[in-house]
């Protein structure tokens, strides 16, 4: 509007005098038309603005957004040769170890056009390359004789599944594993133990997400992911989506067996079985006939069940559908609850998802007194469609969690250890786009059309979309270049194989690359396979201690971090046995202490007390994983009376289970009295107790530990 230019014009110049452009490459033709406009009119008017663009020709993925990372050469031209500027060239990475750089340099300095060898400003930084093998294809099904006729009540029908990329999420799960077990990394030039939220996995694209978020689960690796649909298929979530189903439909037993066994009421195996085999009824009718019959006595928690949930369904018709779910959330404790079932690494998303739920319950149908029935159609509809759904809730920062992304998404980010899973994969189909020719620094377009697929497109535009290939082919390679940069320290890949397998995919350029780089780099690590007996604690290093040990023990919980120095005596030892008896290998002092931001006042005397109770001849049958079946430190649950319990060491052997509970003091020469040992035997009685109540199927022995290392049986 030339009306309106000037004065707009005028009011820019008045009011600044520098301009500033951050990521530049990610700059279009019209946005670069608008800028030249301001530059000329200032230049007219006398009062030069001063300008500083700055940003990354390699690094621009934004083209179905219409960059264009040439318009650097004509701002270049500008700058250095019209106005007088300089051109400066920074290629120090304050991101990348030299192990990164060597990568980077290697992939991609024949790839592409003016490439500038990087260096790391740390070149001694630790860091790791690793090209991982390649997922092959499973055996193919093997057709059932069809002449044989298949029952489809009984016998499922045999049809080919492709579970590559499962497995090649599992593969990355078991990488990382073994990375926050063994490997620490560079933080604040201090050595730090690797945690879950130093990783990111990067992908190409979400097609294939889902299967890698089922292998980090079936793992137990905390992760983030921001899938749409994501927070639908969340346990937690479906325990909820369950208990409303209930509400609007009473009469279908799944949907009440499911919130019964829910931590929602934590009802049991043996309390639902009193329901089976019983009249014609729906399992609600006879849950509420029980609590309301004088002859037949209901157990305390199903009497408690049954009653909140005939509150709730007489508001099913009288209250929209989130001010329901704030009362069930409320009267029920359900974010405390789900939390305190969940793994602690995994706790702070579990109330994040249940927060964005009822939060989406507000935002359907735009707050408007949505019926429970339509709120429930509108979930099924979403969780019938692929990724229809909203995605999780959003994560606090300090949740210690690995990150799933895509390579956009993670455009500007960066961690201590990058995975770029799905490596093979060939960039998407280029069809029904708009295809535009537009030379750097011109006004208009050359060309501007629409085509479908492009087998169709004709011999008219032949030259345009040779050039639009051209650029679609730089922008892959920018893709590749924005993915490896990402990581600090370590850069894993990995892929699966296909029948077309693509020898120019990302994951054979990786691999050549990864074999050219002269020097061998490694992360170091934060446990060494071998022990000082002096300084360390051998917990077993052979192969099938530690298929055990990453079989049954909770991966979450290897690294805490204390941050009061006056703990308690007793709690910093438990704190060490946990540490200590979760690492596969063997752990030093000195890196025990590394794991304490602030090193306890008693850590010395707590050192050796847990030396003393780990190598006492009783005690090596229960840490030593070649004597027993499983083991797990620190189990906690809540029983019946919904009140939380937390056993020291539970410990698995043929033909026992033992309940261990640490008894520690400062005086190790101390011995309990006798009303103390009432005590302890009434305490780990009731952890009996509770697991007999779920039919563990073996004797179960429990005892105490002194700080000597003496074992008392109670």
């Amino acid at each position: 509007d030339d009306d309106q230019a000037d004065f707009v014009l005028h009011r820019l110049d008045s009011r600044y005098t520098h301009l500033l452009v951050d990521e530049f490459q990610d700059t279009n033709p019209i946005q670069w038309t608008i800028l030249k406009s301001w530059i000329a009119a200032s230049h007219q008017a006398g009062t030069t603005i001063k300008l500083f663009f700055v940003g990354d020709p390699k690094q621009s993925i934004y083209r179905f957004r219409r960059a264009e990372p040439r318009l650097f050469e004509v701002a270049e031209e500008l700058i250095v040769s019209e106005m007088g500027g300089l051109k400066v060239v920074q290629n120090f990475s304050y991101r990348n170890a030299a192990g990164i750089t060597n990568l980077v340099n290697e992939c991609f300095r024949k790839r592409i056009s003016n490439f500038v060898l990087q260096q790391s400003v740390d070149p001694s930084l630790p860091s790791e390359v690793e090209v991982m093998p390649l997922i092959e294809s499973a055996e193919p099904i093997v057709a059932s004789d069809a002449s044989i006729w298949r029952d489809p009540l009984v016998t499922r029908r045999s049809e080919p599944t492709d579970d590559r990329h499962y497995r090649e999420g599992l593969l990355i799960a078991e990488k990382i594993h073994n990375l926050v077990s063994r490997k620490s990394i560079n933080v604040d030039s201090e050595c730090s133990p690797i945690k879950y939220s130093d990783i990111l996995i990067l992908i190409r694209r979400r097609t294939h997400l889902k299967n890698y978020e089922d292998a980090l689960r079936s793992l137990d690796i905390p992760f983030v992911s921001q899938r749409n649909g994501a927070l639908l298929e969340s346990p937690e979530v479906q325990d909820v989506i369950a208990l409303l189903s209930f509400l609007f439909a009473p009469h279908v037993d799944h949907h009440l067996i499911n919130v019964l066994k829910s931590p929602i009421f934590s009802i049991d195996d043996g309390l639902l079985k009193v329901f089976i085999n019983r009249e014609e009824k729906s399992m609600w009718t006879l849950l509420i006939e029980d609590q309301e019959s004088k002859e037949q006595k209901l157990p305390a928690e199903l009497c408690s069940a049954a009653a909140s949930l005939s509150t709730w369904i007489n508001y099913v018709d009288k209250l929209p559908v989130h001010d329901l779910l704030d009362m069930v959330y409320s009267e029920s404790d359900l974010i405390n609850r789900y939390a305190g079932y969940a793994l602690p690494d995994i706790a702070e998303r579990v109330r994040s998802n249940l927060i964005a739920f009822l939060e989406y319950s507000l935002d359907f149908s735009g707050g408007r007194f949505p019926s429970i029935e339509r709120f429930l159609e509108q979930i099924r509809v979403l969780q019938f469609e692929e990724g229809a759904g909203p995605g999780e809730g959003s994560q606090p920062g300090s949740l210690n969690s690995a990150r799933i992304m895509t390579i956009h998404g993670a455009k500007g980010l960066e961690a201590p250890v990058v995975f770029l899973a799905d490596a093979t994969a060939s960039p998407d189909a280029d069809n029904w786009n708009i295809l535009v020719d537009w030379t750097p620094g011109d006004d208009v377009p050359n060309h501007f059309s629409i085509y479908g697929a492009r087998k169709d497109a004709g011999q008219v535009r032949t030259e345009v979309f040779q050039r639009h290939d051209l650029l679609n082919n730089v922008e892959d390679i920018n893709l590749l270049y924005v993915a490896v940069t990402r990581a600090k320290q370590a850069f894993f890949v990995s892929g699966v194989t296909s029948k077309k397998q693509e020898t120019s995919s990302w994951y054979f350029q990786l691999k050549d690359a990864v074999a050219a780089c002269k020097k061998t780099y490694g992360l170091e690590c934060s446990s060494s396979i071998q022990c000082n007996p002096e300084d360390g604690v051998a917990i077993g290093t052979d192969e099938h201690s530690q298929e055990i040990k990453k079989e049954h023990f909770s991966i979450g919980t290897r690294v805490v971090q204390f941050k009061n120095s006056s703990m308690d005596f007793g709690t910093l030892v438990h704190k060490i046995l946990e540490i200590a008896t979760l690492d596969v290998g063997s752990i030093s002092k000195g890196e025990m202490k590394q794991m304490f931001e602030l090193v306890p006042d008693d850590f010395e005397m707590a050192w050796e007390a847990s030396l003393r109770i780990i190598n006492a001849p009783p005690m090596k049958r229960f840490f030593d994983s070649l004597e027993y079946l499983k083991a797990q430190n620190e189990v906690a649950y809540v029983n019946r009376s919904g009140d939380m319990r937390r056993i020291d060491r539970l410990v698995e052997f043929d033909e026992e289970i033992w309940i261990v509970d640490y008894k520690i003091s400062l005086d190790h020469h101390s011995k309990p009295s006798s009303e103390m040992r009432r005590q302890y035997k009434s305490q780990l009685v009731q952890y009996r107790d509770d697991l007999v109540n779920i039919g563990v199927g073996k004797p179960i022995r429990i005892g105490v530990v002194l700080s000597g290392g003496e074992l008392i049986e109670l």
